[in-house]
């Protein structure tokens, strides 16, 4: 998923495969969601953030679970870690 420049056309520079922390509150919704271990690519000058569709697909799987919960349950953190996720998905 490393690209040689950046993708955004005003920068010169070098981006990087790393793994970032995310977190994610639906609007009306009580829950948070925090995934960590993210796989991604920055930009080492200006911090530009992308990551593939695979894994953008997967979160957004992720956060599906969460959206359907109801208003009236009470507030809650819920930490995942997206390596794991993952592999629990591969496995079933």
């Amino acid at each position: 998923m490393a690209t040689k420049k950046c993708l955004r056309s005003t920068c010169r520079g070098k981006p990087r495969q790393t793994r970032i922390t995310e977190t994610y509150k639906r609007k009306g919704s009580p829950v948070v969601v925090t995934i960590r271990n993210i796989p991604a690519v920055i930009c080492a000058a200006c911090r530009f953030t992308t990551v593939d569709d695979e894994t953008f697909t997967e979160i957004e799987r992720l956060l599906g679970i969460f959206q359907k919960s109801d208003p009236a349950w009470p507030p809650a953190k819920v930490e995942l870690d997206y390596k794991l996720a993952a592999r629990v998905k591969q496995a079933a």
